[in-house]
């Protein structure tokens, strides 16, 4: 299965035919080449002038068309203009972290974590905020909302984290802190942006 992020990750590929200029820089021929167009999802061949693919084809296309230099691919699978380009939350506010062994060498359960909140709760004063690191099970809890989680942490900020950076939860208290409201649209559906007010 394809990981989703190919799906929008990649340029629009011209058609080698009927195209003039120069020769191409490089051509990868004999290849699975995957374009990310629905229409056309796979391909032979590829060729390249500087940074950019100029046109998708067959082999005998991309080659009739010439480069200074090819590749033979061997039929091997070719994904051109990947870019993961992401990013992890970096600086945090002064908190108060959750106990607990790491996520990554004990995944918690959801009571598991709200003990350790409550605990935090005791431990840090009105406002302060509370970050714990939480695994898949904690994620894939349908407890682990704002709804539930609100009345153990009062007026304090709670950003729980998966340990993969790829996955928050969080409570009212912190998404007003962070301007998140309500009414705030949905996301892109790749998941990029801000976290939903669930």
């Amino acid at each position: 299965m394809m990981p989703r992020l190919l799906a929008s990750s990649f340029l629009a590929f011209a058609l080698a035919a009927g195209q003039a200029g120069p020769q191409a820089d490089l051509a990868v021929v004999n290849a699975r080449v995957y374009t990310g167009d629905p229409a056309r999802p796979w391909a032979e061949a590829v060729s390249i002038r500087t940074n950019r693919i100029e046109a998708v084809g067959t082999t005998a296309e991309i080659k009739a068309a010439g480069a200074a230099r090819t590749i033979d691919a061997g039929g091997r699978l070719l994904i051109p203009g990947l870019n993961d380009a992401h990013a992890h939350p970096g600086a945090m506010p002064e908190f108060t972290r959750l106990d607990g062994p790491p996520a990554v060498e004990h995944d918690p359960t959801f009571d598991e974590v709200t003990a350790r909140i409550r605990k935090a709760v005791e431990a840090s004063p009105p406002g302060k905020w509370i970050v714990g690191e939480i695994g898949a099970t904690v994620l894939d809890d349908p407890r682990a909302t704002r709804a539930t989680l609100d009345p153990i942490t009062q007026d304090r900020p709670l950003i729980l984290t998966a340990w993969t950076g790829h996955g928050s939860i969080f409570n009212t208290a912190a998404l007003r802190a962070l301007r998140v409201s309500d009414t705030e649209p949905d996301p892109p559906a790749d998941g990029s942006a801000v976290p939903t007010a669930a």
